[in-house]
């Protein structure tokens, strides 16, 4: 542990479990994980039910463009202005964890060539693919990898993976929670 990692114990989100697992952040960025961390295998089984403790009791009420985070927000000003610069061409966009797909057909809306990875039932439209490894290699203008990377074994991995998705002057968006940023403070800490 780097010197200052604060931890407490919390209950794993696993309904079948009654561990509890050590909550983990760092002071300097406010990263939070948790130790151990559950396999992928367990992560891939809650996703793949759809599981209320994986995507939380709200989504049903959060179906709306309004509720976009500011992450969000930036990938949709991206997209549009991909549109606006390349008239003649059709941008590509490639969304990791589409989940209910808000953004995912927002950026669609817009004209964009889109395509998503989602492990879970809830995403499964047209375009939305279950696994990375599902998706042709090609370059892609945008990636989006919202709220995605703190529910991986190994997020270092899919991020390095990701680079043969897109050439340089391409972009990816990455957001992970901060247990004590504003907007965690206005949901109570969720």
């Amino acid at each position: 542990l780097n010197p200052g990692v604060k931890q407490d114990l919390v209950k794993t989100i696993n309904p079948e479990k009654s561990e509890r697992v050590a909550l983990m952040k760092c002071p300097a960025c406010g990263h939070g994980w948790i130790n151990p961390a559950p396999s992928q295998a367990m992560l891939d089984s809650l996703y793949a039910s759809s599981s209320h403790d994986v995507v939380g009791m709200t989504w049903e009420n959060e179906l709306e463009e309004k509720t976009l985070s500011n992450s969000e927000r930036l990938v949709l000003r991206l997209a549009r202005t991909l549109t606006e610069t390349k008239p003649q061409a059709r941008p590509r966009y490639l969304e990791i964890g589409v989940g209910r797909g808000i953004l995912y057909q927002s950026v669609r809306r817009l004209g964009l060539d889109v395509t998503g990875v989602e492990t879970g039932t809830w995403g499964q439209q047209d375009g939305i693919v279950s696994s990375l490894s599902d998706v042709s290699p090609s370059i892609f203008d945008l990636i989006a990898c919202i709220d995605v990377l703190e529910h991986l074994e190994n997020p270092v991995a899919l991020v390095s993976h990701l680079r043969k998705f897109a050439s340089a002057n391409r972009r990816l968006v990455c957001r992970f929670p901060r247990v004590d940023s504003p907007e965690a403070r206005l949901r109570g800490g969720q």
